[in-house]
């Protein structure tokens, strides 16, 4: 496995020829093999950069199917501009994406060898040219994953790593803000009770982790650079709902976007400072469990989540509610093959819908949707 880490980005190919789709059904499409995963992706300026994996093509006599990792830059008018491939397969999946005010990306994700430990990796490089300039790969024997990373408004990268805990098979997280000097900041374990979902950043000091039963929440953690965590009990009456995203709407208030099993929503909840629960919309789709990105905009939330319906097997749909929660924007995204959301990114007056486009016989290619916002909606956003 190390060795295969070594040489992943000896590899860069330049080809657009290859790899890039061009505009299918409007998206941004690149398929690098046969069956396509796209994780996340990070916008500056004009650039999308893309982080996910592929597996070259399907093979029946191969139990574990070989997984390559794949990172990519590609324009908003949907020129390729670099691409990493490595030229044996890593299994690696990379998670998260990310760039900071240098314009350096960073990537973060983990190996799951057939034969090694599983590791964990970061690694950073340049945007114009795709070159490595950092990485960090940590092995262990017991599970762990990379949940998010972000950039600090002091341009520091940090990043969240779950791991279990000695003996107990307990989910634990950690902070680390990586300084790329030798320094690493490493701030202590929390752990949380029962499988854990929907970790991720809230701000700069806090960051936010939820628990229960897979598919269920039970619990939910926000943990502060203070090395203090506040555990909220989810009420009984809520009992059997999956938190899917979080974000803040003011000191010691969130806003959530929740899924019920085989229920109509999503659904979005408050919670306020003295840790009650209001609902504040709940939509008429049948959303997929667990599949509801949540993105605030100026006074707006916006929510993307696949769907089905009673002629639709699968929907993509894009829904922004005013400040008062009421629905003011509602787009279905069509397409020909069924798009399978991963991410969401606003930046200025477009969304970024990133993803999976699935196709029957034809395996899968990485696309990104590009959605206008109407100014007419109002969403009072302030620069």
């Amino acid at each position: 496995m190390k060795n295969g880490l070594v040489i992943f980005f000896l590899l860069m190919l330049i080809s657009q020829s290859c790899t890039n789709d061009g505009n299918q059904d409007g998206f941004i499409n690149l398929k690098p093999g046969h069956f396509c995963q796209l994780a996340s992706i990070a916008i500056s300026g004009d650039t999308i950069f893309i982080a996910g994996s592929f597996i070259p093509a399907e093979n029946p006599d191969i139990i574990l199917q070989p997984i390559y990792s794949y990172l990519a830059a590609v324009g908003t008018d949907g020129k390729l501009i670099w691409e990493h491939v490595n030229d044996v397969p890593d299994y690696t999946r990379w998670t998260k994406v990310a760039v900071d005010n240098q314009r350096n990306v960073f990537a973060i994700g983990t190996a799951r060898s057939p034969i090694d430990n599983l590791v964990a990796g970061l690694v950073q490089l340049s945007s114009q040219y795709g070159i490595e300039k950092n990485s960090i790969w940590v092995e262990d024997t017991l599970p762990h994953e990379m949940a998010d990373i972000q950039v600090t408004k002091k341009n520091q990268l940090a990043f969240l790593r779950v791991k279990e805990l000695v003996g107990h098979g307990i989910p634990c997280i950690n902070k680390q803000v990586e300084l790329f000097t030798g320094n690493t900041d490493y701030h202590r374990d929390f752990c949380v009770d029962g499988a854990y979902s929907c970790t991720k950043f809230i701000n700069d000091t806090l960051y936010f982790t939820a628990g229960g039963a897979p598919t269920i929440t039970r619990y939910l953690y926000f943990i502060n650079d203070a090395d203090s965590l506040k555990l909220v009990e989810i009420p009984d009456n809520l009992l059997g709902l999956m938190v899917n995203d979080v974000v803040a709407t003011n000191v010691n208030q969130y806003l959530m976007a929740t899924t019920l099993k085989n229920e109509q929503g999503p659904c979005l909840y408050q919670l306020s400072t003295t840790d009650s629960f209001t609902v504040a919309a709940c939509l008429n789709y049948w959303p997929m469990h667990g599949s509801t990105h949540l993105l605030p905009y100026g006074s707006c939330s916006i929510l993307a989540f696949n769907a089905a319906d009673e002629t639709n097997t699968n929907t993509a749909q894009v829904v922004i509610l005013n400040g008062q929660h009421k629905k003011v924007y509602d787009e279905t995204v069509a397409s020909t093959s069924n798009f399978i959301i991963s991410d969401l990114v606003v930046n200025d007056t477009i969304i970024y819908l990133a993803g999976t486009l699935e196709s029957f016989g034809d395996g899968s290619s990485m696309a990104v949707k590009m959605i206008p916002i109407p100014a007419s909606i109002g969403c009072k956003v302030v620069n």
